[in-house]
């Protein structure tokens, strides 16, 4: 049986800590729809998840932790709903966050 690290490249821990550390930098920068944004500016999902691990991996995609299904795409029109607010986009990443320590089975 293929572990979650073999399937999505690094641990459960890790990609919870990748989470949380993207809900901190929407909660300290700000949120932004319709653009990835940086520091000092807000960020939105995707965006902060790129600024804190920079690269070509997506950590997005267990997607299921976060309780969305699809791609990354998928991710980035669930942030840019007109209903979608910052508090939710936070609560989502610590949601997935504290299923993933908890041992949550990701499909």
């Amino acid at each position: 049986m293929q572990t979650f690290k073999d399937r999505f490249g690094l641990s459960k821990r890790a990609l919870a800590s990748i989470y949380r550390k993207a809900a901190n930098l929407i909660k300290v920068h700000g949120y932004r729809k319709g653009e990835f944004g940086r520091k000092g500016y807000g960020f939105c999902a995707v965006g902060a998840v790129m600024s804190v691990i920079p690269g070509s991996y997506s950590p997005l995609s267990p997607l299921k932790a976060l309780g969305i299904s699809g791609s990354t795409a998928t991710v980035m029109a669930w942030n840019d709903a007109p209903e979608r607010t910052k508090d939710e986009v936070i609560r989502a990443f610590r949601r997935a966050a504290r299923l993933l320590e908890h041992g949550a089975v990701i499909a």
